[in-house]
């Protein structure tokens, strides 16, 4: 073979070599222009998982922030508006008495702890006590319907007292002592109306009969100021013909008589009588 033959076989191999090589590897800007081809898509899709968690984030930031504030304004609200140290000015923690606050209290002016309203109701507590101090001193003229009395009717008792004068205690204790029959009478006007009820309408013939017909206990002592009493030509008073009267009077000149029925009850004196019926 000639050398121009041999020449021009090497050149068909390295030919056929070329092109099967040009064949199974593909030309690397079309394969750059396939990989641009993609890279759209992908950086969309990225793009997108990104804006949303942007949003997320956007969101948490602003709950952080409203939960910021609102534990501003509750550590502004709790803050003494004289306490201005931060921790690390604030001396180490003390043991302090438990009589003693924490925070100081400016004491009250005379002018603020003694108003006109607070001298008067002082007063008025002062001298309920000295009214109730007089029966104290005078034991026989106590009367155990003292207990129904409250601390507004000692109030009001000793608001109109003159406890000044002798007559004037003895006209203030026969007050009181009619007060306290006022707040028993209607306890016996429901018992009596309980018993009438509880037995064929059928009254009673002693005291000791309406124990049982109290709303709430009521002692002896107490019941022992009071009779059964029945009119004999059958006249009713307050609705029946049988009344429940007072059997004595400590001071007869100033104190009532109280009658109960089964309709109210009535109180005289010497000096002025009146009525309460219960509707």
């Amino acid at each position: 073979m000639s050398v121009s033959k041999k020449l021009w076989a090497l050149l068909l191999i390295i030919a056929s070599s070329l092109a099967a090589f040009l064949l199974n590897h593909p030309d690397p800007e079309e394969s750059l222009v396939a990989s641009s081809r993609m890279k759209p898509a992908t950086l969309e899709s990225e793009k997108t998982t990104l804006s949303v968690q942007v949003i997320s984030l956007t969101q948490e930031r602003k709950q952080l922030e409203t939960q910021i504030e609102a534990l501003q304004e509750k550590v502004t609200r709790l803050t003494p508006p004289n306490s201005e140290r931060t921790t690390s000015e604030s001396p180490a923690p003390q043991k302090k008495s438990p009589s003693v606050s924490s925070q100081t209290v400016e004491p009250q002016s005379p002018t603020d702890a003694e108003t006109p309203f607070s001298k008067a109701v002082l007063a008025l507590v002062t001298r309920a006590g000295e009214l109730n101090r007089q029966f104290t001193g005078m034991p026989d003229k106590e009367i155990p319907e003292l207990q129904y009395l409250d601390e507004g009717d000692w109030l009001h008792l000793a608001k109109a007292a003159n406890l000044d004068s002798p007559e004037g205690v003895r006209k203030a204790l026969a007050d009181v002592r009619q007060q306290a029959k006022v707040r028993f009478a209607p306890m016996l006007t429901t018992a009596l109306s309980a018993f009438y009820k509880a037995n064929n309408a059928q009254p009673p013939i002693s005291m000791e009969q309406l124990k049982p017909y109290f709303n709430v206990p009521v002692d002896d002592a107490t019941l022992a100021r009071y009779q059964i009493v029945t009119d004999p030509a059958g006249r009713q008073r307050l609705g029946s013909s049988t009344t429940i009267q007072e059997t004595a009077a400590v001071d007869p000149e100033y104190d009532s008589h109280f009658e109960i029925g089964l309709t109210g009850w009535s109180a005289t004196t010497l000096r002025d009588s009146y009525s309460e019926k219960i509707r």
